[in-house]
């Protein structure tokens, strides 16, 4: 993974502008309430997850994905953003992760659309 995004992470967000059509709308009305989590597999460079924590700024976000180039990518986004300390981001694969990754003692359910668990 991490040689297909070395360099398309850069633009990664821009390209893929007309795949994400509704996306924001969807991310604005999610109904998350305060301090429940919201869990994004395939997070690539964090878009989501920081127009979640705008929008829901006392939601707990996660995120993973399989590149750590696109990690790398989410980190500097959340570092220069407000929401550094609200998102937490782990390398893998989603069916590598247990909710202990994360300090959940619950097990994952379904929530909203398929990427989002609480």
């Amino acid at each position: 993974m991490d040689r297909q995004y070395r360099y398309q992470r850069y633009v990664y967000d821009f390209s893929r502008k007309y795949y994400l059509l509704g996306r924001d709308t969807l991310l604005k009305e999610m109904p998350v309430k305060s301090g429940e989590s919201v869990l994004e597999i395939g997070c690539g460079t964090a878009r989501n997850l920081l127009r979640l924590a705008y929008h829901h700024p006392h939601a707990r976000l996660y995120g993973v994905d399989a590149s750590a180039m696109m990690l790398e990518t989410a980190r500097s986004k959340l570092e220069a953003s407000l929401y550094e300390g609200q998102v937490t981001l782990r390398q893998g694969l989603a069916g590598q992760i247990s909710p202990a990754d994360f300090g959940w003692t619950n097990r994952l359910t379904t929530s909203c659309f398929p990427t989002c668990c609480r």
